[in-house]
């Protein structure tokens, strides 16, 4: 009887491991949001697919891991012993089209160490599923999109499938997700990330003032159609200002001075920019800040405003 209710505490309290990688090479490489190119100087900001997939899956039965080995600058060695040493359930790597054959040959070393799932997010992955689980058996399943809530109760169990993620079943069939999948207009994004598992000093930008630095992102997607860019595939969708409020609430509480805002175009709507900055003053979070623009909505009461709450710097596409 004694022995019976040891093992029901044990099952009790099993916490599951999640590590979070972004994985190594030999250059500065930024992975994000679909793209994926070398730093064209000592910078690299973190990883928002990574940042964004730790607050889905802030829970209690999870351990979340990070190992962002870019800005850590760390080694395939490195990193795979302290995979090893972490013994994770399950990975959630990413990958690029400019390092997408040193990312396959470390998660396929991974894998053959490690008995775990493993996950990925990423242009090649996300945009040609099918193709990429057939090449690549070690890979059970991608995300395709870091701000599906659905995440959580998949990785608690594969059984849970949503129509962002594509998945290897235990019969060995392939169920496909996509990218565009939301049939609403605001992002269902419930917790913000942790931002205390990133190395955030290690981060900043060319235009970046201060440190620590971190990199958000209010909407998914942009409404524009230019044919050289990602996000032109991308549905575009807006996160709430409560959901927004959460997050810098979280980022005030971990430090944080700089915010590189990372939407495609931060101000496809002026009434939306407005909501930011009002907030961002009213909370006198005191954070400066930069973003991408469209050179079409620019106003210059939105100017105004955007520069008294803390911004210094707009890159205009």
């Amino acid at each position: 009887m004694c022995l019976g209710f040891c093992v029901h505490l044990c099952c009790k309290f099993l916490i599951m491991k999640v590590l979070l990688l972004n994985p190594p090479f030999p250059e500065m490489l930024l992975r994000d949001n679909y793209c994926c190119h070398t730093s064209k100087g000592d910078y690299v900001w973190a990883p928002t697919d990574l940042l964004y997939v730790s607050g889905n899956l802030s829970h209690p039965d999870i351990e979340q891991k990070v190992i962002d080995a870019i800005v850590e600058k760390k080694s395939s060695e490195k990193v795979i012993a302290e995979i090893e040493d972490f013994q994770p359930d399950v990975i959630v790597a990413l990958s690029g089209t400019a390092s997408f054959v040193s990312d396959m040959e470390l998660l396929a070393k991974v894998k053959d160490r490690i008995k775990c799932r493993l996950y990925v997010m990423g242009n090649i992955a996300a945009f040609e599923p099918r193709a990429f689980l057939n090449k690549f058996p070690m890979i059970d399943g991608i995300f395709h999109n870091f701000f599906d809530e659905k995440i959580l109760p998949f990785v608690l169990n594969p059984l849970h499938t949503a129509k962002s993620i594509s998945a290897r079943l235990p019969d060995g069939s392939i169920i496909l997700g996509e990218v565009n999948y939301l049939g609403k207009h605001e992002i269902p994004q419930p917790l913000p990330p942790n931002y205390s598992l990133f190395p955030l000093h290690l981060y900043s930008t060319p235009i970046s003032l201060r440190s620590p630095m971190a990199s958000v992102i209010t909407s998914f997607g942009c409404p524009y159609v230019c044919k050289f860019c990602v996000a032109s595939g991308l549905n575009l969708y807006h996160r709430s200002i409560e959901n927004i409020e959460l997050e810098f609430d979280e980022i005030h509480r971990n430090g944080v001075r700089e915010i590189f805002f990372m939407d495609s175009t931060f101000n496809t709507s002026h009434a939306r920019v407005r909501e930011i900055c009002e907030l961002m003053l009213k909370k006198n979070y005191g954070f400066t800040w930069s973003c991408n623009v469209h050179s079409h909505r620019n106003l210059n009461q939105t100017f105004t405003l955007m520069k008294k709450a803390g911004c210094h710097t707009i890159q205009i596409g």
